[in-house]
């Protein structure tokens, strides 16, 4: 429930991250998003994403990684998203997630943001940011 899953503390020199979406719904038809951040808090901009599915064209977003994009109906979604740091200093961060819904729809999505600081949160949410979550179950991985 709620409009955003908060995972914080992620520990220091974590390079990959996996999120599973098992089932994942919302009240509304809002676009899944994904923002990273470090100690001064969540990066609400300055992403480059894209998300593309089989029912519409691409969308982008600055505000944070897409995850799915929506037909304009509510879904029900399962799939993973892979955030993976591609340099040593520990602060490029690149996403590349797939996801298919319950109405036969499968998007695919992919980006990049580069941090301040050394990553240790992850936010799930919606663009719109008043969506609420209303089933399923999201798990992250971290390495």
């Amino acid at each position: 429930s709620g409009t955003a899953i908060n995972y914080t503390g992620i520990p220091s020199g974590v390079r990959r991250i996996m999120i599973g979406f098992n089932g994942v719904s919302s009240n509304g038809t809002s676009n899944l998003l994904v923002q990273i951040g470090d100690t001064d808090g969540l990066d609400t901009s300055g992403y480059v994403s894209q998300a593309w599915s089989t029912a519409n064209s691409a969308v982008q977003s600055t505000a944070g990684f897409l995850y799915t994009k929506s037909n304009g109906t509510a879904n029900v979604d399962d799939g993973i998203m892979i955030l993976q740091c591609i340099n040593t200093t520990g602060l490029t961060w690149i996403q590349s997630s797939i996801a298919s819904s319950a109405t036969t729809e499968m998007s695919t999505g992919t980006g990049h943001r580069i941090l301040g600081k050394e990553l240790d949160r992850v936010t799930i949410t919606y663009v719109n940011g008043s969506d609420v979550f209303d089933a399923g179950s999201v798990n992250i991985s971290y390495s």
